[in-house]
């Protein structure tokens, strides 16, 4: 979410570095999506900021929802993702080609089958973004 700090640290570190917010636009770009629904738990200011990353880096939230918590987001339920993903309008998500859940201390990664079974789009999470980008990085001839 902050290019500056990321790029600092890149400069700084021994092996390559990878934020969040840069593996999930990975995987978005190699998904071809533009339009996204943005979930967090954050509070609603670094979600917007958050939010205003992605349209920087060309990719369009066509709505987000946020939990406003400041901590504890290994304590946030599956239940509490699906009330937020009800917080976003139905256009909002019909317009967006993908679902992001930008957090990687939210337990999220065995809600992702079942939301992209009822939402018919792909879902990704911080944490699986990060998995694809790790696996890309180790083997670069795989697509």
């Amino acid at each position: 979410m902050y290019p500056e700090s990321t790029d600092a640290a890149q400069q700084e570190a021994r092996v390559l570095l990878v934020s969040a917010f840069d593996a999930i636009t990975v995987a978005l770009s190699r998904l071809a999506v533009t339009r996204i629904v943005l979930l967090t738990p954050y509070p609603d200011e670094m979600a917007e900021a958050e939010a205003h990353m992605f349209r920087r880096s060309g990719i369009d939230v066509t709505g987000r929802a946020s939990l406003g918590l400041a901590d504890g987001y290994d304590t946030i339920t599956g239940v509490q993702v699906k009330e937020l993903i009800e917080k976003v309008s139905c256009g909002a998500i019909d317009k967006a080609e993908a679902i992001v859940l930008s957090c990687t201390g939210w337990p999220t990664f065995d809600l992702i089958p079942e939301l992209q079974k009822s939402l018919g789009k792909p879902v990704i999470s911080s944490n699986l973004a990060i998995g694809w980008h790790a696996q890309q990085a180790r083997r670069p001839d795989a697509a």
